[in-house]
């Protein structure tokens, strides 16, 4: 299902949410803030010292999210 972005959290939000395991979920946003951590890189390049750090915490998370 295609959802239009409103930036609202709404019922529909909560029920296509719903079908995701709480891993499969977190994996999911994961890999959205990596690609928004690269795109703010390829917009601004300035930003690319920071992306090294902002990469270890994603993989930090992900580890702590398997243990969990």
């Amino acid at each position: 299902m295609t959802i239009k972005e409103d930036g609202r959290f709404g019922p529909i939000t909560l029920t296509n949410v719903a079908r995701w395991t709480p891993v499969n979920l977190a994996s999911k946003l994961i890999a959205t803030r990596k690609l928004f951590y690269e795109d703010i890189v390829t917009r601004d390049s300035t930003q690319s010292g920071f992306l090294i750090g902002w990469m270890k915490r994603l993989e930090h998370l992900a580890k702590f999210i398997e243990v969990v």
